[in-house]
């Protein structure tokens, strides 16, 4: 389950392989049966005993550790802690968003790798963004999303649930992140909701919210 996510960050160095390459690993997510990795700087969802076109293989994860096998070698990772690998914990990162004089928190970032425009809403239970958004980034929320209704300030209107493969602000990054396409031209940005914000750490003072990354 997204709720039982438990965001960690580190770097694994594989060693010892005969007649293999190093390979570098971070994990950035681990729920039950499933690992959100970076293999070699390219993120990517590893599913349990479904073997990756890098060659690892999710042998086990819940929400305290994984085993991952590569080049037929099976390491199990527990929660801040590494077994038999080189280990380096990240430094927290961190955004700052200031208010702008309509008393909004707007900032850059990215969807699936595509440039957005966000506005930080706190009360907005998702990520939401309107049709023509959607359609920039690629996102077929007719065909894969689930069909619903939303109220917006014009009253009650169609939507689509969808599952976004990345959410980025800074260098801030949630995978597999519910949203919503709403029909028509609003919202007019991106509302950074919470199906990000859960996964973050933000606070708000001096007319700006700091976003920090969880581990």
């Amino acid at each position: 389950m997204l709720r039982q996510l438990f965001l960690i960050l580190f770097i694994i160095s594989w060693g010892g392989l005969a007649g293999a390459s190093q390979v570098k690993v971070e994990v950035v997510g681990l729920f039950k049966n499933t690992a959100v990795v970076k293999i070699n700087g390219q993120q990517k969802l590893l599913k349990l005993n479904k073997p990756d076109a890098s060659g690892a293989t999710l042998v086990a994860a819940d929400s305290k550790s994984a085993s991952i096998r590569i080049n037929g070698v099976t390491q199990r990772y527990f929660l801040g802690r590494s077994i038999g690998t080189v280990y380096r914990e990240h430094e927290a990162s961190e955004v700052v968003i200031k208010r702008n004089n309509y008393g909004q928190y707007i900032t850059s970032g990215s969807i699936n790798g595509l440039n957005v425009t966000f506005l930080v809403d706190t009360g907005a239970t998702t990520v939401a963004m309107n049709e023509n958004t959607a359609k920039r980034l690629g996102i077929d929320y007719r065909v894969n999303g689930v069909e619903g209704q939303a109220m917006t300030a014009g009253g009650i209107t169609r939507s689509w649930m969808v599952k976004l493969d990345a959410v980025k602000v800074g260098e801030i990054s949630v995978p597999q992140v519910p949203a919503a396409v709403i029909q028509g031209d609003n919202p007019y940005y991106v509302l950074l909701g919470m199906t990000y914000l859960d996964f973050v750490n933000f606070s708000e003072e001096n007319k700006a919210i700091t976003l920090k990354k969880k581990f």
